[in-house]
């Protein structure tokens, strides 16, 4: 409440104090991690706790330790620990970690490239998320396109 504001004066300040005399709580670490971020300064401590909110299974929290390795923001940039990170979120589905795995997939980033399983965590974010269903009829439609000029050559 206090770090939004919601229904009281914003007092940042005040909230992080609260956060952090509760850093053993998962949810604690994830909304302490989200203030702290924003600080350039802060940023590695923000991936720790991050980190530490992950191992709990908050999805959230997985998302952004993904995004912090994958924007190299508080840690260096590692691709394939963003893939796993986000692929726990996405099992979860936070649907942004499955639009991340995708591309990642679809490209070949951090992963070797997979279309089947790009498109399934597309079909997955597909109903929520716009980028999602339009990447996933790209990808289709580019199959449909192999299939039809793999079937009229000849077989030598």
């Amino acid at each position: 409440m206090l770090h939004q504001g919601d229904g009281v004066q914003q007092d940042l300040p005040r909230a992080m104090a609260y956060l952090e005399k509760a850093t053993g709580h998962p949810q604690a670490q994830y909304l302490l991690a989200t203030m702290l971020n924003k600080d350039p300064e802060q940023q590695t401590r923000a991936f720790g706790l991050f980190v530490e909110a992950a191992k709990s299974g908050l999805d959230r929290a997985q998302f952004n330790a993904g995004y912090c390795y994958f924007m190299g923001k508080g840690v260096g940039q590692d691709f394939a620990k963003a893939a796993e990170y986000f692929q726990l979120a996405a099992e979860q589905g936070f649907v942004y970690a499955q639009v991340n795995l995708g591309n990642m997939l679809s490209e070949g980033r951090g992963v070797a490239r997979d279309l089947e399983r790009a498109k399934r965590y597309f079909r997955m974010a597909a109903p929520f998320n716009a980028h999602a269903k339009v990447t996933l009829q790209e990808i289709e439609e580019e199959e449909g396109k192999e299939g039809k000029e793999g079937k009229g050559r000849k077989q030598e």
